[in-house]
């Protein structure tokens, strides 16, 4: 029998909020407030997805659990809210679907006629269904119980289609699950399954992690980082920065690099007509104005988010600070730099003539330094380290770079 006393470790009724890991209070809500059974037909698994009989609940990293995606390259998430929420409660719930929104192609919007849709309700606990199903589609944050903005980012990256983290493929390759300091009739809460990694790393801050003390029996961890011992597992108020990453991977939240093109030095793009190694000359430079100054025209792809746009245009300014080189918005210009979220940070070398593409994808590339860099590869300059007399001032220590990334080095 599952321990009714149970209580993240170090809980106390005087502790703030803010302080827990948002799947340690649902947990708490969960046993305390619902069952493990929400009706004949429907259990929660893992504490809090909801899994009806006849449907798989795991290999959901497909299409048809996805939402679609609109052709202005956002994916528009209907939703219900129950009319007994306060305006309080309303805000919450809110600024955790802001917290998804922010940084990836994802936008919560209010019902009107889609059939499509979550309908947010204060059943009883935190809980949701796996991915979009069809129709209404529930999703439970009981008040007062589930009214964290981070209770409602988890609940909805779980109706968007995202699994715990410590569920994934290769999750005893990070953690340690100590079985023996579980409640029994738990275990299965721990399980781990075949998921789509989509190459990303291992999440200790994800808020989809279960917390160090999840279902503990005895008041010690039941789940112990590999390696990285100060890892905090699962604290975080709002999703972290790979899982926006997860999010705009598996959304597709930017397009991948156009067929026929490849990378030099990582991010450096090369098409078939072009070198884009050779060019430190006159043919790869913007021109100079009669006012001494250089004026590259750019123009910022419309599905940036504000933030977003202040990034760009910060790593814009740390170049023209102390430079004769400004970017100025495109008006009529025939070569100018279009920037946009496609798949990863490239940029061609120098200026290639006419509508350029320079890709910062959002959130991955979301610093105001990458952006500086991006666009100096576009100004004509390649890495440091690419310079003819480098073997002067640096060693490459061949062996140990991976194979397939270890070029010829460039000639003098």
């Amino acid at each position: 029998m599952f321990n009714s006393k149970w209580t993240p470790r170090g809980f106390t009724d005087h502790q703030v909020k803010s302080d827990l890991v948002p799947m340690d209070e649902i947990i708490k809500a969960n046993e305390f407030q619902a069952s493990q059974v929400i009706d004949s037909s429907t259990s929660l698994r893992e504490g809090d997805i909801a899994v009806s009989t006849g449907r798989r609940s795991k290999v959901c990293f497909a299409k048809s659990c996805q939402w679609d995606k609109s052709v202005d390259g956002h994916v528009y998430i209907a939703y219900r809210l129950a009319p007994q929420y306060t305006e309080t409660e309303t805000k919450v719930i809110k600024k955790g679907m802001e917290n998804i929104e922010e940084g990836t192609c994802v936008r919560f919007v209010p019902r009107t006629h889609q059939r499509d849709y979550l309908d947010i309700q204060s059943k009883s606990g935190c809980w949701s269904y796996l991915g979009v199903r069809g129709g209404r589609q529930t999703v439970s944050l009981q008040t007062p119980h589930c009214m964290r903005a981070g209770v409602t980012s988890h609940e909805l990256m779980h109706a968007m289609g995202f699994v715990h983290e410590q569920s994934r493929v290769d999750r005893d390759n990070y953690v340690t699950i100590m079985w023996n300091n579980i409640w029994r009739d738990r275990l299965r809460n721990f399980e781990k399954f075949k998921t789509d990694n989509m190459n990303l790393p291992y999440d200790f801050g994800s808020i989809m992690h279960f917390g160090q003390y999840a279902y503990s029996e005895d008041g010690q961890p039941t789940i112990v980082p590999k390696g990285n011992a100060n890892a905090r597992l699962g604290l975080a108020s709002a999703p972290s920065h790979i899982d926006k990453m997860k999010i705009n991977s598996l959304y597709k939240c930017g397009l991948r690099p156009p067929r026929g093109m490849s990378f030099k030095e990582g991010d450096i793009a090369n098409s078939y007509m072009r070198s884009a190694i050779t060019c430190p000359g006159n043919a790869c430079l913007w021109p100079k104005s009669v006012d001494g100054f250089v004026y590259v025209p750019y123009i910022v792809s419309p599905l940036y988010d504000d933030m977003d746009r202040i990034t760009i245009e910060t790593g814009m300014q740390d170049i023209s600070i102390d430079t004769c080189v400004k970017f100025v918005p495109r008006t009529h210009e025939g070569s100018f730099l279009d920037i946009q979220p496609r798949y990863g940070c490239w940029s061609f070398l120098g200026q290639t003539g006419g509508s350029q593409v320079l890709s910062l994808q959002s959130p991955g590339c979301m610093w105001s330094g990458v952006a500086s860099h991006e666009l100096m590869h576009a100004l004509g300059f390649v890495h440091e380290q690419s310079r003819s007399d480098r073997d002067r001032h640096v060693t490459i220590v061949w062996r140990n770079i991976q194979p397939g990334h270890n070029s010829t080095p460039l000639p003098p």
